[in-house]
C-alpha cells in the first residue's frame, strides 16, 4: 500500500524525504480544498478538487496517512519508515 506521503513524492517527481514531504503537503494544504487520490492504480497520484471526490467516492481513492508516533504527537519531528523509502 502507497502512503499519502509516498504519493504526493510521485505525484511532483521528487525524492521522498521528510523535507520533501513538508514541502509538499503545505504546497498542496495553501491550494486549499484539493486532495492527492488515485483512480485504479495507487503508482499514478493525481490531484483533484475535493468536490469532485466527493461527488464521486467511488470513483476516487485517498491514500492512508501514516499513524503518528508519540513524538510527533509532542509536537516532536515525524519519525516514520516512509522517509527512508524511494
Amino acid at each position: 500500500m502507497i502512503s499519502r506521503e509516498l504519493a504526493i513524492c510521485i505525484l511532483f517527481c521528487v525524492e521522498q524525504n521528510e523535507k520533501n514531504v513538508i514541502r509538499l503537503s503545505k504546497r498542496i494544504n495553501d491550494m486549499g480544498s484539493m486532495e492527492i487520490v488515485y483512480t485504479e492504480d495507487p503508482e499514478r497520484p493525481v490531484l483533484i478538487p475535493l468536490r469532485r471526490r466527493q461527488a464521486n467516492p467511488t470513483m476516487y481513492h485517498t491514500y492512508i496517512a501514516p499513524v503518528p508516533k508519540e513524538s510527533e504527537a509532542d509536537g516532536g519531528e515525524m519519525q516514520s519508515d516512509l522517509f527512508k523509502r524511494c
